[in-house]
């Protein structure tokens, strides 16, 4: 069922790319079709959902994919990333739906954002660090084609800039991935695994070190201060569609990083470095709400408020592991914070 939703985009892009005989009006139904039968696949797993027991997902698949390196394709959901998946989906139909105003070279935009789509859904159902990190990268490609293709003002510049960014933050994450890799016994990617092993509980130095190269890498995409001066510009020269694509999806991935990743398979280190990640959400707020202010352009208003509100996200992660006795009790208040 999971990876029909995934893949579902991928094989329609596919179709697109294949057949160049699609006119663009059709292509633009064809991503209308595709994205609302997303939407009903994704409310068809939302309705038959039950919770899983701790430590396991609900619709788990998973099927050996690199076993050279105990890496697996892994997917399945939660109450965390079920609410981003089904939110995803709608917020692609809304594209979509969009799109059926016309544009220039539509079959193309539309295979792109299916693509997208793909891989976007793809990270919140990962239960595999390198299939995370393949999809997060992918990502990244795939918004970097939409605000050079269909942007406006200096697009090709500001998608360099988000590009440059964001993937060099994606190397800091992979160090980081590694270190967990290297760490566990037996060495493995599984995301499932690692959170119950948390290999590095007895080394705060080396932890820290890891955790940090994890937070750098996802700070960027959240983004927090100073790691996000390549939104402005990528949220103000992107096409309507990319821009809300960027604020309602991408953004998001950074946080629920944070959330699957840092804080359960690195709890002591999280904790030890909670206040660090306070400070940077609170400076997150203040700046973000403060240039806002200032900004005369509405596109570029909305970008810094997603650095404001993207703050408020990782200042409650930051508290959330101040305030928990454990680390199940900070996971759990770090997920009852996202669902909500």
């Amino acid at each position: 069922m999971l990876s029909l939703l995934v893949f579902l985009p991928l094989a329609a892009a596919a179709v697109l790319v294949a057949a160049p005989r699609i006119t663009d009006a059709a292509a633009r139904w064809l991503w209308v079709a595709v994205a609302a039968t997303e939407v009903i696949l994704s409310l068809g797993i939302w309705v038959t959902y039950a919770a899983p027991a701790p430590g396991e997902l609900a619709f788990d698949e998973q099927v050996p994919w690199i076993p050279g390196v105990n890496s697996s394709y892994h997917v399945g959901v939660d109450g965390l990333s079920l609410p981003l998946v089904i939110m995803t989906a709608v917020l692609f139909l809304a594209c979509a739906i969009y799109s059926l105003r016309g544009s220039e070279r539509s079959r193309a935009q539309a295979a792109l954002f299916l693509f997208l789509q793909c891989v976007s859904i793809g990270l919140f159902v990962a239960a595999d660090l390198i299939l995370f990190f393949v999809f997060f990268d992918l990502s990244i490609v795939a918004m970097y084609f939409v605000i050079t293709g269909w942007g406006h003002g200096q697009a090709g510049r500001s998608a360099m800039k988000f590009f440059l960014y964001t993937f060099l933050g994606s190397l800091a994450l992979l160090v980081g991935f590694i270190g967990l890799y290297v760490a566990a016994q037996p060495h493995t990617f599984d995301m499932v695994e690692l959170t119950a092993a948390t290999p590095l509980a007895g080394s705060p130095v080396t932890g820290g070190l890891v955790l940090g190269a994890i937070l750098l890498g996802l700070a960027v995409k959240t983004p927090t201060f100073p790691f996000h001066t390549w939104l402005p510009p990528a949220h103000t020269d992107a096409p309507a569609i990319g821009s809300a694509v960027l604020a309602g999806v991408l953004l998001k991935m950074g946080t629920y990083g944070f959330v699957r990743i840092a804080m359960p398979m690195l709890p002591q280190s999280w904790r030890s470095w909670a206040w660090v990640i306070v400070v940077v959400g609170i400076v997150s707020v203040l700046y973000g709400a403060l240039v806002a202010l200032a900004q005369k352009n509405l596109k570029r208003m909305i970008a810094y408020t997603s650095v404001n509100h993207m703050g408020y996200i990782v200042m409650a992660l930051g508290a959330a592991g101040l305030i928990a006795g454990s680390t199940a009790e900070a996971r759990s208040i770090a997920v009852t914070g996202a669902v909500t």
